[in-house]
């Protein structure tokens, strides 16, 4: 069975183990220290594992949003065990007939082998060699490659107990990787120093890849000479993702349990920006704060969503004019990267809680209705670019008058079937084929979209 990280494994790296080698690369390990006026999310924890609703349960374990590793099973141990049989039997795959026959510490260990989310140590596999007749960006890819092989093996779940100060054993794993990475380069270069020109270009190029890669390399040059410059800490790189996690906790949500679905839609959220992505964009913050999630998860009549979407949309149009497409303004680039953003939310959501889709499908029914071609096609094409599993398949090919819509979303004839039904009856703007007709015909093609229809 592969080797995976608990919290309190000796066998793991621990801080007296680290010490021995922080003096050669400096590095700062310990949990970035967030303050928040109390940790209030530990004290909702409590009321959601004597709760009733394994969902909730699963979503708090797949967080660990406590300080006591422990502290979820002592709780399980003392719940009835009926309930835990239904907690197990809603969790397991169907066809499990023995599941009920369990000893109560037995489901008390599936349930939180099936809800936590683990993560697998992988030592450091690059090698450093002579470079002779090897360009440095062929081995800055190559350590680049490694990095971000490492960084993928550490969940969003691990970032987020990370970033709450909680020590956090992927993490530090992930760490000491690049100071094995570090330790190679160095003894490297101390056998061939002529190497060292070299890796003075391979510095040069990782200079926008892997900063944990970099400063393993930057800290080698250092030491021998040949770069200057203060050390960044491990928070100060990573603060593209621990600065959103702190603004997600800097005060108590209300509910609670609507806050752990967030958390899960940014679970797929960051696993596809970071963990799927080829290529990584280390500057730029990773988006927390996604457009109408919250209102998403708030559990309104689809109907409330659409009223609160188009009062939004009605606001964000104002300022908008024919000298926007004409300059490709701040407001409608800004217009465009928020339809994209709603698009990808809900497009995020239907995966992370399939059972939201028919939701949305309701939601755009109500924008049309309403006249809000703007909300209603982000919401239409981030239900079409679903992967299809069987779940969400059989949820999308329900009939339901929603379907008849999908034509708006048909680029022939430059949104051909979206225009008809604009001119007949205006309404918020889709923005995208007016945008092409302005490109390709002028001032002329838009003529009849101003002024902007009030709804």
């Amino acid at each position: 069975m592969p080797t995976t990280f608990r919290e309190a494994d000796p066998g793991l790296a621990t801080d007296s183990h680290l010490s021995k080698s922080a003096a050669l690369f400096d590095t700062e390990l310990t949990p970035p220290q967030f303050h928040a006026s109390y940790r209030w999310w530990e004290e909702e924890a409590l009321p959601i594992l004597w709760a009733f609703n394994i969902g909730d349960i699963k979503r708090l374990l797949q967080f660990r949003l406590y300080d006591d590793v422990d502290f979820p099973r002592k709780i399980l141990q003392n719940r009835n065990t009926a309930i835990l049989t239904e907690f197990i039997v809603t969790l397991f795959p169907a066809g499990r007939s023995d599941l009920p026959g369990l000893a109560h510490h037995e489901k008390v260990d599936e349930i939180l082998r099936l809800c936590q989310t683990f993560s697998f140590p992988l030592p450091w596999n690059w090698l450093p060699s002579d470079l002779d007749g090897i360009h440095p960006i062929t081995t800055a890819l190559e350590i680049d490659t490694e990095s971000v092989l490492q960084f993928k093996s550490v969940p969003f779940e691990d970032w987020v107990r990370y970033s709450l100060g909680y020590p956090t054993m992927s993490v530090i794993w992930f760490v000491e990787q690049h100071r094995e990475l570090y330790n190679l380069v160095s003894a490297h270069l101390e056998r061939d120093p002529d190497q060292i020109y070299a890796y003075i270009e391979v510095e040069k190029y990782l200079r926008f890849r892997s900063p944990w890669a970099h400063r393993s390399v930057l800290q080698c040059l250092k030491e021998k000479g040949f770069a200057s410059g203060n050390n960044t800490s491990n928070q100060r790189i990573a603060s593209f993702l621990i600065e959103p996690i702190h603004a997600l906790f800097e005060s108590p949500p209300r509910p609670f349990v609507k806050f752990l679905k967030k958390l899960s839609v940014l679970s797929i959220r960051f696993s596809r920006k970071y963990h799927q992505n080829a290529e990584i964009d280390w500057t730029n913050p990773f988006v927390a704060d996604l457009p109408h999630l919250d209102e998403f998860l708030a559990s309104n009549p689809a109907t409330t969503l659409a009223r609160r979407l188009t009062y939004s949309d009605g606001r964000d149009f104002t300022g908008l004019s024919p000298e926007s497409f004409e300059q490709e303004d701040e407001k409608l680039r800004a217009l465009m990267d928020h339809w994209d953003l709603l698009s990808t939310s809900v497009e995020e959501c239907c995966i992370a809680f399939p059972e939201m889709t028919p939701y949305f499908k309701d939601c755009v029914k109500a924008l049309f209705q309403g006249k809000n071609y703007y909300s209603a096609t982000a919401i239409l094409h981030g239900l079409h670019e679903l992967q299809p599993s069987p779940y969400i398949l059989s949820l999308t090919l329900r009939g339901d008058s929603v379907d008849s819509y999908a034509s708006l979303l048909d680029s022939t004839e430059n949104f051909a079937a979206y225009k008809k039904i604009m001119k007949e009856k205006p309404g918020i703007p889709f923005l995208h084929p007016h945008i092409a007709e302005y490109h390709s015909q002028g001032q002329k093609a838009i003529a009849g979209l101003f002024p902007l229809s009030t709804l």
